[in-house]
Parts: C-alpha cells; sequence; structure tokens
C-alpha cells in the first residue's frame, strides 16, 4: 500500500471520527424550561446573599459567598476570587432543564442571562442586586423555591450540594434536592 493511499485511510478514519463527535443534537430548552432555569437562579442568587465565609456548611456544599466561588470543605467554606472585573453568580442553564450554573461574570451579564431567559426581578427575583447580606437561616435549594428555617442552635446559611470533582471549583455539582444542579465554573 502507497503511503498515499494509507494517509487518505488515515483521513477518512480521522474525518468520520470528528464529525461523529461533533454532529450530536443538542437538546434544545422549552420557553418554560429556561424560565425555570431562571427563577431557580434568582433563588439561588436570594439564598447566597445571606452567606458569610464564616458560617458553617457541610463537606461538599457550593455557594457564591460576597462574589467569590466557594466549596465546603468539612465545616469551613473555602472560597476563590473571580478575575477582578466578575463576581460569582447563580445563572440559568441553557442546556439542561431545572439546572442553575454558578459562574464568575460581570454582575450585568448575569442579569442580562437571567432576563433574557425570561424572568423579571434581577439577579434575586426582587430588584435587589447587592451580593453581601447577612441574616441567620438555613436556605435549601429546589426547583420551586427556597425553604428559610431559623436555627435557634447556630446561625449558618447554606444551600445543599455535593462535589464531583477533584478539582477545586471547576466542575461542582448540586444534585440533591430534586435533581437540581448547579456547576461552578471560573
Amino acid at each position: 500500500m502507497s503511503s498515499f493511499t494509507l494517509f487518505l485511510s488515515f483521513l477518512v478514519v480521522f474525518l468520520s471520527s470528528a464529525i461523529q463527535l461533533h454532529g450530536r443534537p443538542v437538546k434544545t430548552l422549552t420557553t418554560a424550561e429556561l424560565l425555570t432555569n431562571a427563577q431557580l437562579a434568582q433563588q439561588l442568587n436570594a439564598a447566597f446573599q445571606s452567606l458569610s465565609s464564616g458560617d458553617s456548611c457541610t463537606s461538599g456544599e457550593v455557594a457564591c459567598i460576597n462574589g467569590e466561588a466557594a466549596e465546603c470543605s468539612g465545616t469551613k467554606w473555602k472560597t476563590a476570587a473571580c478575575i477582578a472585573t466578575q463576581a460569582c453568580f447563580a445563572v440559568p442553564s441553557v442546556t439542561k432543564a431545572n439546572d442553575a450554573v454558578l459562574r464568575c461574570t460581570s454582575q450585568r451579564s448575569a442579569e442580562s442571562i437571567i432576563a433574557a431567559s425570561g424572568a423579571s426581578g434581577g439577579l434575586t427575583g426582587s430588584n435587589s442586586t447587592s451580593t453581601s447580606t447577612s441574616s441567620n437561616s438555613t436556605s435549601t435549594a429546589s426547583s420551586s423555591a427556597i425553604s428559610t428555617s431559623s436555627s435557634a442552635s447556630a446561625s449558618s446559611s447554606v444551600v445543599s450540594a455535593s462535589s464531583t470533582s477533584t478539582s477545586s471549583f471547576s466542575t461542582l455539582t448540586m444534585p440533591r434536592i430534586q435533581q437540581v444542579q448547579a456547576r461552578v465554573l471560573l
């Protein structure tokens, strides 16, 4: 077999593999699914406002705390700053239903993504864009609401989550509550 024929055979196999890898259809979300994702992102952003890095947490939980991506290790939050012009926000996923993504982005971009997904009320659903307040509540994310309750023994605010990544903040998921997932993307 000539080297040219061998090269052509290799090229055909390579191109057919590349076409198969990149030719997969991508699920398109309905308008209702996008709106649900945006509302979930708003609920997460509202819950994150009550978090502080000194709050206790459960290992594997993820959040945005004072504009920084945070992951709980043991019972302590470990935060990672976004680049100077960005902060950590929950934004709606555009590829998966009942999904929100934690991302370092500008506030303006996060607000635009939420608005484009059909939700009103800004980052938190109440036209409030502050990212640093404190309260004594425990918040749990779900696709329908954030439930808030007071704890008599300790003041903490957490969003239930579990980590599926060994690298810090690269891909963290939150699958425990009604199959809702959030990933931290820096």
